[in-house]
């Protein structure tokens, strides 16, 4: 039950990780 939790969470944080990037520099892409 708690690996299944754990596992759970690294898939979001991982998920996070890859699209607070993506966002970041979409951001400064539609800054002028």
């Amino acid at each position: 039950m708690l690996g299944q939790e754990s596992s759970q969470l690294t898939v979001i944080l991982r998920s996070q990780a890859l699209f607070v990037p993506a966002s970041a520099r979409f951001s400064a892409l539609a800054r002028p």
